[in-house]
């Protein structure tokens, strides 16, 4: 755990100010790694985003882009299929860590105890830890993985499209974990 925090101080202090050119306020960058933190495996909107991290909403889409041009997070883009239907699509990306742990350094207090406590978060970054593994795996093989929602709130968690095929998946770290 103490490694990926020195890991994130490092991104905000020295990464990004390399790769931008300029000298960029590291406890801002943090208030917004936080709320990525609390908001993973979601399609939380930039503007919530932009409320919890106390920063201007064009701030945010800057280190959004700064973050994930260092690697650091990654979007599961929305999945639509070729089919008609009444319900609306909703194409927000869920954001995610290109490596849930660090979801988990974001927080001062998230040890193991803490998330036995907080299942909910826990299942939000169980759900990143499996999109994590299916990029993986279907990556080489060309394979991509989006997510699911519609206005009706029919939602699933992964969907991986390859060759034109695709195999939906629904995360859960319980049985009885609610929807």
């Amino acid at each position: 755990m103490r490694s990926n925090r020195n890991y994130l101080k490092q991104v905000r202090e020295v990464e990004v100010n390399q790769l931008t050119g300029r000298k960029c306020d590291p406890q801002r960058i943090e208030r917004l790694l936080k709320s990525l933190g609390r908001n993973v495996a979601s399609d939380v909107q930039r503007r919530v985003l932009a409320n919890d991290s106390g920063l201007a909403e064009s701030t945010v889409d800057q280190y959004l882009d700064v973050l994930t041009r260092l690697m650091l997070i990654e979007d599961q883009a929305a999945w639509s299929p070729s089919m008609r239907s009444a319900a609306t699509l909703r194409l927000a990306p869920k954001r995610h860590f290109v490596d849930p742990s660090l979801a988990v350094a974001t927080s001062n207090t998230a040890g193991p105890e803490a998330l036995l406590h907080e299942l909910s978060h826990m299942g939000s970054l169980f759900e990143s830890l499996v999109v994590r593994d299916l990029r993986v795996l279907s990556q080489p093989l060309g394979g991509t993985v989006f997510h699911y929602r519609d206005s009706n709130d029919l939602e699933v968690d992964a969907v991986v499209q390859l060759d034109g095929q695709w195999a939906a998946f629904e995360i859960k770290l319980a049985k009885s974990q609610p929807g």
